[in-house]
């Protein structure tokens, strides 16, 4: 499988749009990249477990390591097409530049 971070700038006031207007799965455009994304955690947690996926605290960790920066949000989606989960991650860095990135969630940032 192929495994990628995908990075996307966003301005503030989109990414506020965006953040007002999620009720429920709330889907994205974007062909076999459409993902649903989980509205809350309580949801999103009983999959986290069966599915062994990445603790979202341990995460937030590497993530902010890794992309530089602070996490706004994060989300557990699934892609419509292939049902693989990944995590959507809206950060924030020194700068004040918002991006949101899409990582697998079986292995968010491989080696």
């Amino acid at each position: 499988m192929t495994k990628y971070i995908r990075s996307v700038a966003m301005p503030l006031a989109a990414l506020l749009a965006s953040l007002l207007t999620t009720s429920g799965l709330a889907g994205s455009a974007g062909g076999a990249d459409e993902l649903a994304c989980f509205s809350s955690w309580s949801d999103a947690g009983p999959v986290l477990r069966a599915e062994r996926l990445m603790d979202p605290a341990r995460l937030r960790a590497i993530a902010e390591q890794r992309l530089g920066g602070s996490m706004l949000r994060l989300s557990l989606c699934r892609a419509t097409v292939d049902g693989v989960y990944h995590f959507r991650i809206v950060m924030i860095d020194d700068a004040g530049q918002i991006r949101t990135h899409t990582v697998r969630a079986d292995d968010p940032f491989p080696k």
